[in-house]
């Protein structure tokens, strides 16, 4: 039993880890060119963590890189308007998204089911992540004593559609570009004698 949890990610796992670090730093943290603005994949990379790796602590890096991208955004200047007692409940609003892309097959990627079963696992997931990080947020930052639980949700749910369609985006990208490398994998061992 603790030799899984003591075991290293596999270097498939290691290779998809880096990748999604990448993709994390390159949106969530802009130290580059300002005038290239993409929106966060945070999201979408712990969905596709969850689809893509199966080792623990793949997801437990992930929150660690988050917590430094925006610790240096913070010492470069970035408002600390969204580090408040909510700022915590990150954890279970990327662990929502993570565990959801757990449900998708990884071996069936690709096939009708699998596609149907990625798309509601990742609309449950954002709506979970999505009701977690914006509950929280009302009822701990401390700036919305004076609004109602339903003003604040009627003035989030405008949100709500931006960060849907970002993470499906980035996630449709990175699994169609999976399939795409299985199946020239494929048709090259079928190639070979």
């Amino acid at each position: 039993m603790y030799a899984r949890f003591l075991s290293l990610p596999a270097p498939r796992e290691l290779l998809v880890l880096m990748l999604l670090l990448a993709a994390m730093w390159s949106t969530r943290f802009h130290y580059l060119d300002p005038a290239i603005d993409l929106p966060d994949a945070s999201w979408a990379v712990f969905f596709l963590a969850g689809v893509l790796t199966r080792h623990w602590a793949i997801p437990a890096l992930l929150l660690l890189n988050a917590g430094v991208i925006d610790y240096l955004a913070l010492l470069d200047g970035v408002s600390s308007y969204c580090v408040t007692p909510a700022y915590p409940f990150l954890i279970p609003t990327y662990l929502t998204l993570w565990a959801c892309g757990r449900w998708v097959p990884l071996a069936q990627l690709g096939s009708a089911q699998s596609l149907v079963r990625a798309a509601i696992a990742l609309t449950l997931g954002v709506v979970g992540a999505f009701v977690i990080s914006n509950a929280s947020f009302y009822a701990l930052a401390g700036y919305f004593e004076e609004m109602s639980a339903l003003a604040y949700a009627n003035a989030v749910a405008r949100y709500f559609p931006g960060y849907l369609m970002s993470t499906a985006l980035y996630s449709a990208l990175a699994l169609g570009f999976v399939v795409l490398v299985r199946a020239h994998a494929s048709a090259r061992s079928s190639r070979q004698p």
